[in-house]
């Protein structure tokens, strides 16, 4: 055993603390939930989701999506940012001073849920340990407790712990100050919905509810893939594909459950119309998918393919070693949740199946000698013959890696010094970035010379005026690693009289 002390090791690889914002891995998914906050929460489970969110719902695909997920990644990262019409109401019910509302409960979020939530004021009356003048809040549905609150000596605490915007403590409730000045009384377990009634108004969602929804994933969350599942109209998937632009992220599309050729191409060309090329930053999927059915249940349930797709890709990048690795093909397309598929592409003749895959649609089939469906498509809508360096989803992804993490290295030269020794710096940072993704082979190129560029020290690109005005750039180029769509082998049966070269 080591006497304490301390000492110097060299080592040849520097450990680094990983970056919440450059795990490409992280999957985004906006779906309606029983319950839950309208902000978004981070679960790394299924069971997390289910705490937050409640259990599986006819009327959505949150609970399958994430299961599907989780099934497929292994585990990582789901942010989950649920959808509500905005008449949607919430549960609330007024907590008395004796002579005043003084306090008013909510439940975190809108929906019916909350009008079978009930709330109880516990005082030293109710526990000998609750000091007298404290007081505590107890949750309960159908008589269990589902949240107890720390014993509070004071209303002002209880507001901290549980402030009206659902960023505190509390993870079922929330509160509002009133014009009450005292504590709140003691109150027997009672029902939230007494105040404001909670409805859920789910026929109400309208197409700027999901934007509302969307746009509450913000930049600052990092990378990663952005999908909500079974939005199959242009409007909602142009909306993922603009936020996939602007936000630094990969969008992962459901299209119409159809074995229909002319409906998939027709959903493809809206799609790659997305503006300022959208199109570059998302991957459309087909068919749907069937996986396990729910405990005690009999059959299949059949879900959109972006879960799975968004668990897919977390896995072949964790696999493969860096983000440009193809969710794809029998090396790391082969699924492990998913069991089967909801149309058979083996029925498609030759002709539409190769007319789909022009179009950009990513398409999943069974082979032999495999027990599950693998993944047989790496295509984002945009055309080979016009775009093809943008044409694969694994080259998309892998350039949304190289800004997030070449971003992380500009944002520590913001109010820096711009000196030449600063500016060859970044240069070499920028650099470490992309030699580390061509060591893994992402990038293409035998030397770092021909698989990359970086500037950030000539005049050209940062001259002493501009500097002094105060900006500071850097230009970066590189070359992707291609992922062939089709291998071709020639076999050729020769006269033994022949002499093999």
């Amino acid at each position: 055993m080591p006497v304490p002390g301390h000492e110097i090791v060299w080592t040849d690889t520097p450990q680094q603390r990983p970056d919440v914002g450059q795990l490409t891995r992280t999957g985004f998914v906006v779906a309606e939930a029983e319950r839950g906050p309208l902000f978004p929460v981070r679960c790394t489970s299924l069971a997390a989701v289910v705490a937050v969110f409640g259990g599986h719902q006819t009327y959505s695909y949150l609970y399958n999506s994430a299961e599907t997920f989780f099934g497929e990644a292994g585990g990582g990262d789901l942010w989950v940012s649920r959808i509500a019409s905005s008449t949607a109401a919430t549960a609330t019910r007024a907590l008395s001073d004796g002579s005043a509302t003084t306090l008013t409960i909510s439940a975190m979020g809108p929906g019916t849920y909350g009008n079978s939530v009930s709330v109880q004021v516990r005082t030293n009356a109710d526990d000998a340990s609750i000091p007298s003048g404290s007081f505590q809040f107890r949750i309960t549905e159908g008589g269990a407790i589902i949240e107890d609150s720390p014993v509070f000596t004071e209303k002002s605490e209880a507001l901290l712990w549980a402030p009206s915007n659902g960023t505190g403590n509390a993870q079922t409730f929330r509160l509002t100050d009133g014009v009450g000045t005292g504590d709140p009384v003691q109150l027997a377990a009672s029902v939230l919905g007494s105040a404001t009634s909670g409805a859920d108004n789910r026929g109400a969602i309208v197409d700027n509810d999901w934007q509302i929804a969307l746009d509450k994933f913000t930049i600052d969350l990092g990378p990663g893939q952005v999908f909500m599942p079974g939005q199959t109209t242009s409007v909602r998937q142009l909306m993922l594909a603009a936020h996939a632009r602007l936000r630094g992220r990969h969008a992962v599309l459901d299209v119409t459950d159809t074995p229909t050729v002319a409906t998939l191409i027709s959903a493809m060309s809206a799609i790659n119309a997305a503006p300022s090329s959208g199109a570059r930053f998302v991957s459309a999927y087909w068919p749907w998918h069937q996986i396990p059915p729910l405990s005690g249940a009999y059959g299949y349930r059949t879900v959109p393919p972006s879960a799975a797709l968004a668990g897919l890709m977390a896995r072949a990048e964790a696999e493969g070693g860096d983000p440009g690795i193809a969710a794809a093909g029998e090396e790391h397309g082969r699924f492990r949740f998913v069991t089967g598929l909801s149309q058979d592409p083996t029925l498609l003749t030759d002709a539409n199946l190769s007319s789909l895959d022009d179009s950009g649609l990513n398409i999943a089939q069974f082979f032999s000698g495999i027990e599950k469906p693998v993944q047989y498509g790496n295509r984002t809508p945009r055309s080979r013959s016009t775009d093809s360096v943008w044409a694969e989803a694994s080259g998309s992804r892998l350039a949304m890696a190289v800004a997030a993490r070449c971003d992380a290295v500009m944002r520590r030269y913001v109010h820096t010094r711009a000196t030449p020794t600063r500016l060859a710096q970044l240069q070499g940072e920028l650099g470490a970035v992309l030699e580390a993704l061509r060591v893994v082979g992402a990038l293409y190129g035998e030397t770092p010379a021909e698989a990359y560029s970086v500037d950030a020290t000539s005049d050209a690109i940062n001259p002493a005026a501009q500097l002094e005005a105060g900006t500071l750039k850097a230009a970066v180029a590189f070359r992707s690693s291609p992922s062939p769509a089709r291998t071709r082998l020639e076999l050729a049966r020769v006269s033994i009289t022949r002499t093999l070269a």
